[in-house]
């Protein structure tokens, strides 16, 4: 397997079609999708196993509510792709996502890990200007040199965005439960394995 999608869920019915519907549309078509139902009570885990028995590319591992670290990392364990990409179940894939961040890492030896560009959006109602301003300022961080010098502003990859070999995802010990944010935590500890960014 090329690409292992890695998706905790738990009580995301509402946004979860759209979401699949953009993962099984993408131009990269090897790839699975391992979801950890999290402890769903809203359908959730249903609508998953229906549409994993439509498309064996989709495996869910059902769970008792355990948080998103454990599920995380359940599911990191069950990855069988040689590169792992994060995706939130309230998020939508674009649809040559999947090959543009394959290729962007095959053809730049120099960068180990990469995010991608966001455009947020919501079913109703306005975007915050807090959320637009975050948007554009992650945005704007194209290079390693950048990401690292902002790295202690905030996260500046965003988590449904993370791509990059699995070897990487295990060498740096999976997700970490701490008081901050796990993917932050994650970035920060890559930090100091030099890894470079994207």
């Amino acid at each position: 397997m090329l690409v292992s999608i890695l998706m905790p869920v738990r009580d995301d019915v509402s946004t979860l079609m759209d979401c699949l519907d953009s993962i099984q549309n993408q131009s990269l078509n090897e790839w699975e999708l391992v979801v950890v139902d999290d402890g769903s009570s809203d359908g959730s885990g249903e609508l998953l196993l229906e549409v994993s028995k439509q498309d064996p590319r989709i495996r869910v591992l059902k769970e008792p509510p355990r948080g998103i670290v454990p599920a995380l990392n359940q599911g990191l364990a069950a990855c069988s792709g040689v590169y792992v990409a994060r995706m939130d179940a309230d998020d939508r894939m674009h649809p040559s996502r999947l090959e543009k961040q394959l290729n962007f890492l095959k053809g730049n030896s120099q960068i180990d890990f990469c995010g991608s560009l966001v455009e947020a959006f919501k079913i109703a109602g306005p975007i915050s200007e807090n959320v637009k301003k975050y948007h554009r300022w992650s945005n704007s961080l194209l290079t390693d040199e950048e990401i690292k010098r902002d790295l202690y502003v905030e996260s500046p990859i965003m988590h449904p965005t993370f791509f990059g070999p699995r070897k990487l995802f295990e060498f740096l010990g999976g997700y970490q439960e701490n008081p901050w944010a796990e993917d932050y935590d994650f970035l920060l500890r890559a930090v100091l394995e030099k890894v470079r960014f994207g």
